[in-house]
């Protein structure tokens, strides 16, 4: 089932409601039963990474103090299969 908890699902391409340009668009299923689906957007967009995370898989965090902003995000290299 495509909706099932902790899937990661693809929308390629995905339309933004504001009727702008297409692009593939990654979600989250973070709940999933009868009456409810809860999917949260992840965020598309390396160039917003800065380039000494290139090669880091996995969870990575910015301070306001170190980078100038604050975000947590997880990075997953493309064509990676998460089991």
């Amino acid at each position: 089932m495509m909706l099932e908890e902790r899937n990661l699902i693809l929308f390629t391409p995905f339309y933004f409601p504001d009727n702008g340009a297409s692009k593939d668009k990654y979600f989250i299923v973070l709940k999933n039963d009868a009456d409810t689906n809860i999917l949260a957007s992840l965020p598309t967009r390396r160039d917003n990474v800065p380039a000494l995370y290139d090669d880091t898989n996995g969870c990575i965090s910015f301070s306001m103090a170190e980078h100038g902003f604050d975000m947590t995000c997880y990075r997953i290299e493309k064509n990676v299969e998460i089991i």
